[in-house]
């Protein structure tokens, strides 16, 4: 972690690292942020570290500003500082649709439970304390850059594996794009054969994360075997246990891992799953050694999740703790404009293949 220290301001709430010099960069911005706080120095600061990060920065005093500025422009990030002027800055989230807009930070010097649970209701939403750590600045304007680049290639046709010209899987490339670089659980709902696993690597590759993508099939493993495929176990912990594993998780360390038709995995290892995805951590089975892990969960089901709720065979904890990001993918039936465009891309292939034309 590089050193860090405060300027001399004193009101300014963030710390950069020591090395830090503002300087002029020749590159054209290209992620929209919009800084939303009174204090000049917060905003001087984090706005040049925006434009060195590839960010154009609209800055704002106070809440009647920024009303104004969200209602008639996108942004891909917005720092709202929690007491303004004129009024409280969660009120703007009342008053404009979240969803048109990327990353949204609520940075406060003054924190209540009161405020940090209204903030959160939100996937999209972040509650941080001043003085914000540099590190902490940088990811947010990273993402906001991220996202930039995604939506420069909102209409296209394909996105990862997957092709589609309809509004539904245009509408479904748009909340891809737009969940990629958030650190949330996406639950993915389709029919069997409609493409959930290739959404969840879309959603992967997107994302900017370096480990791996593991995918699962929670119904294509015994139940007295999936707890140590997914979890990992040490040597002797049940019988033929010769050496210790690393389970999928770990296997995912730093990436994305794909539970495919979640409501099929046993409802003990659903109650250890979703104590892994709060903490963090897991145990090995058979081990007493606590190990974090960095891994984005995506799930998926074939059938209506609610339902398995109400049949027991899906937790409702873990339900809604997956539920952050709900997607659905559309049958081909419900995007029959897209026939044409899929056959024509699977004879490119066989032509390719073959040589031939």
């Amino acid at each position: 972690m590089p050193a860090l220290a405060c300027t001399g301001a004193p009101l300014l709430d963030i710390c950069l690292p020591v090395n830090f010099r503002r300087r002029t960069v020749n590159v054209q911005p290209m992620g929209n942020v919009l800084i939303v706080d009174d204090n000049a120095d917060f905003q001087l600061v984090t706005g040049d570290l925006a434009r060195l990060l590839r960010c154009e920065v609209t800055a704002a005093t106070s809440l009647r500003e920024a009303r104004r500025i969200a209602s008639t422009e996108r942004f891909d990030l917005m720092m709202i500082d929690l007491q303004l002027p004129d009024g409280n800055g969660l009120d703007l989230l009342d008053e404009i649709d979240v969803a048109e807009h990327g990353q949204i930070a609520i940075v406060t010097g003054h924190p209540s439970v009161e405020t940090a649970a209204r903030a959160v209701r939100s996937p999209v939403v972040e509650y941080l304390l001043k003085p914000v750590d540099a590190q902490v600045i940088t990811a947010l304007l990273e993402g906001a850059y991220l996202r930039a680049k995604l939506r420069a290639s909102t209409h296209a046709p394909e996105l990862g594996a997957m092709i589609g010209n309809s509004p539904q899987m245009q509408d479904l490339f748009g909340h891809i794009r737009r969940v990629a670089p958030l650190d949330v659980s996406v639950l993915v709902r389709g029919e069997s054969g409609t493409g959930k696993e290739l959404v969840a690597r879309a959603i992967h590759d997107l994302s900017g994360r370096k480990g791996r993508f593991v995918a699962v099939n929670c119904g294509a493993i015994a139940s007295e075997l999936i707890g140590s495929q997914l979890f990992g176990h040490e040597r002797g912990s049940f019988t033929g246990a010769l050496q210790s594993h690393a389970g999928f998780f770990e296997q995912a360390e730093g990436g994305t891992l794909f539970l495919d038709e979640i409501s099929e995995m046993p409802l003990q290892l659903q109650v250890y799953l979703l104590r892994v995805l709060e903490s963090r951590s897991l145990t090995r089975v058979g081990g007493s050694r606590e190990i974090p892990v960095d891994v984005r969960v995506i799930a998926a089901t074939n059938c209506d999740p609610q339902a398995s709720v109400n049949a027991g065979s899906l937790r409702s904890d873990l339900y809604y703790r997956l539920l952050e990001f709900p997607l659905s993918v559309p049958s081909l039936s419900e995007r029959r404009d897209d026939i044409p465009l899929l056959a024509q891309h699977f004879l490119d292939r066989l032509n390719e293949r073959y040589q031939t034309k």
